[in-house]
């Protein structure tokens, strides 16, 4: 603890400490309130065909090591991009768990009964954004929900309302930022 003294100078009170004490960040880098962990990956996907309405959009989907040191934390945001230009509605569902359901891509979900209580809210992507000519980016940020994983990977699945043709299998890219505690 150091010790202070006040000064008055011209009618302000100063206060002035007898040795210099070393100020740490209260967290790491010094972001206040946790640090943001960005995981991107690119799932496979049926290219030059188009998917009907429902279908999964690359099967079941694993965030690796989403997580730096606790299983919890707040989602933030989630931003899917197409390298080709897309109009249809993405719906990105969480699990707090992996599950066991099968997900496999361009056929129609079917959760089995031990996942319904992992899976959360969907995340609703239905801004297209293709203003840069080629490609699409549709996002979601301020999400601000509450996460707690069983392990520091994170999994999700894309359905579709819409019936997207994808350019090439390697043409999207999921991508997820945490808060964590």
């Amino acid at each position: 603890m150091t010790a202070a003294r006040k000064i008055i100078v011209a009618g302000f009170v100063l206060l002035s400490t007898s040795s210099v004490q070393a100020q740490q960040p209260p967290n790491y880098m010094g972001r206040v309130g946790g640090v943001t962990k960005e995981v991107c990956v690119t799932p496979t996907v049926t290219a030059s065909s188009a998917y009907t309405a429902g279908n999964v959009v690359g099967g079941l989907i694993t965030l690796p090591s989403a997580f730096l040191s606790t299983n919890s934390g707040i989602l933030h945001a989630v931003r899917l991009t197409s390298k080709s230009v897309q109009t249809a509605e993405f719906d990105v569902t969480f699990f707090s768990a992996v599950p066991a359901t099968t997900f496999t891509d361009k056929t129609a979900p079917s959760i089995v009964a031990a996942d319904v209580l992992l899976a959360q809210p969907p995340i609703k992507l239905t801004n297209n954004f293709s203003g840069l000519g080629t490609h699409t980016v549709y996002g979601a940020d301020a999400i601000s929900r509450p996460v707690n994983e069983v392990g520091a990977s994170a999994y999700a699945v894309i359905t579709t309302p819409g019936t997207p043709t994808f350019a090439s299998a390697s043409d999207l890219q999921l991508c997820a930022a945490w808060l964590e505690d």
